[in-house]
């Protein structure tokens, strides 16, 4: 059965991520170099509590995440923003509309988490633009990227 969930840093990608994570970088990196967390950052964050991780379980197997950082934007004193930072969601699990649920429920969960503002970022590549625009997402900016 699948389930969503909010877990801590050491309940999910610390504890059992590293393959899925391997499998992330290797499928969606664009640059030479590959995905490698700072777990000491991310625990640091986790500890502010501005850390926000959501899973996804094929019963208790790790499918998927979906990473926030949580902040008081400083453009816009007194909004909380939702930055995306790191999403995956294992390629046999793609079909149908879990990938739809799956966004739904981690909407869900940080409107629970009082913010105003949520930003997702993905993959020119791995464009899955019409789905989040049904869930409400609007592009409103590109993010250009050069690695030198």
């Amino acid at each position: 059965m699948i389930t969503f969930q909010e877990e801590t840093l050491s309940q999910s990608l610390i504890e059992e991520g590293e393959d899925i994570l391997k499998l992330h970088s290797e499928e969606l990196s664009e640059f030479s170099f590959k995905l490698n967390p700072d777990w000491k950052v991310y625990q640091q964050l986790e500890d502010m509590n501005t850390l926000h991780i959501v899973t996804a379980r094929d019963d208790d197997k790790l499918i998927g995440y979906y990473v926030s950082i949580i902040y008081t934007h400083q453009h816009y004193m007194g909004t909380v923003v939702a930055e995306n930072d790191l999403h995956y969601l294992l390629p046999e699990y793609r079909k149908g509309w879990l990938g739809y649920k799956f966004l739904k429920q981690v909407i869900q969960f940080l409107k629970e988490r009082n913010v105003d503002v949520i930003t997702h970022s993905m993959t020119v590549r791995h464009s899955y633009l019409p789905i989040v625009e049904r869930l409400g997402f609007r592009l409103v900016e590109y993010k250009l990227i050069m690695e030198v």
